[in-house]
């Protein structure tokens, strides 16, 4: 959709370290069902250029396949 011109994404400063931490504890519970331990170490003051939205949307993504992937207790 991007590249055919229909996907208009609205670049704009984000702070990583909150967004990590709202994805981190999203996700905390379901890691922790399966026995996975799920640690976030993320610097302050990491600012990238993103689509705040798409964003979230592929760090939630990777995380979804990590835990749903990773054996029980792995």
């Amino acid at each position: 959709r991007l590249v055919a011109g229909r996907l208009n994404l609205d670049l704009a400063p984000v702070d990583l370290a909150p967004v990590l931490g709202a994805v981190h504890e999203q996700h905390a519970a379901l890691a922790a069902q399966k026995g996975l331990r799920l640690e976030l170490d993320a610097a302050t003051g990491l600012v990238v250029e993103a689509h705040p939205g798409r964003l979230r949307q592929v760090l939630d993504n990777l995380l979804d396949n990590a835990i749903h992937y990773t054996p029980e207790g792995g």
